[in-house]
């Protein structure tokens, strides 16, 4: 009868997923936009590490994207990046120490 209901009324997935989003249903629903941060701590590529560690505390991410001189992604520097450039940490600029290409995925 529910079947035949939603059928009738034309409830597809999408209705689920907004209107039963804490569900087991409604998180397999989830959209990435759904669940990311739209306010990534941006450094650029030439930043000196000093400055790429301020803006990763300020907002509590504990990752910061690199962004080339047209606005682009090209790379993140993660705590991972941070460990593994520990010696001469503070010599270094964004551009050293970033993981380049990240992979992303869009928000739908």
């Amino acid at each position: 009868l529910a079947i035949a209901l939603m059928e009738h009324r034309r409830f597809t997935p999408e209705h689920f997923r907004t209107f039963h989003p804490g569900g087991k249903l409604g998180a397999l629903l989830a959209k990435v936009g759904d669940l990311m941060h739209t306010d990534l701590p941006l450094v650029g590529l030439d930043a000196p590490m000093s400055e790429a560690l301020l803006v990763i505390s300020q907002k509590g991410y504990g990752v910061t994207g690199v962004v080339d001189g047209d606005g682009a992604l090209a790379g993140i520097i993660t705590d991972g990046d941070l460990r593994r450039h520990m010696q001469g940490l503070l010599d270094l600029d964004a551009r050293a120490v970033m993981t380049p290409a990240p992979r992303t995925i869009a928000p739908g």
